[in-house]
């Protein structure tokens, strides 16, 4: 079934997707990739806090998937929620410049990216504006 509701997912029927993932956990409430599918459903849904409940369950739950926190991080970024952001950018590469296969990799410049020219100036203007 979960074979079934990642095809849904990659077919953009995130609903159909949601509803299998779903539940599968009713009746296995211990998978933690399944809980991370259901975040990027989630996800793709536009449902942010959603989606990070069910990521953040997947890495409680052993997913060791490093991609996860630069998920999470865009959904604090939708959800405006910057330090958290930045927070899970900054986890995001930490990990990912530790782990060689990541090192010319289009979503560490991405994670990259988001922190340092999107997010950061953002907390910084943030900080400077309370200031004044």
């Amino acid at each position: 079934m979960q074979r079934m509701a990642i095809r849904y997912y990659s077919h953009g029927m995130y609903s159909d997707s949601v509803c299998l993932l779903e539940f599968l956990l009713r009746h296995r409430s211990n998978r933690a990739d399944t809980y991370f599918s259901l975040g990027k459903a989630k996800h793709a849904q536009t449902e942010y806090a959603d989606a990070i409940t069910n990521y953040k369950r997947s890495v409680l739950l052993g997913l060791s998937d490093i991609e996860v926190h630069l998920y999470i991080g865009q959904c604090f970024i939708f959800l405006r929620r910057l330090a958290q952001a930045a927070a899970a950018l900054r986890d995001f590469l930490t990990l990912a410049n530790a782990d060689r296969s990541y090192r010319n990799s289009p979503l560490l410049a991405s994670g990259q990216h988001l922190l340092t020219d999107l997010v950061l100036p953002q907390l910084n203007s943030n900080t400077e504006g309370q200031n004044d």
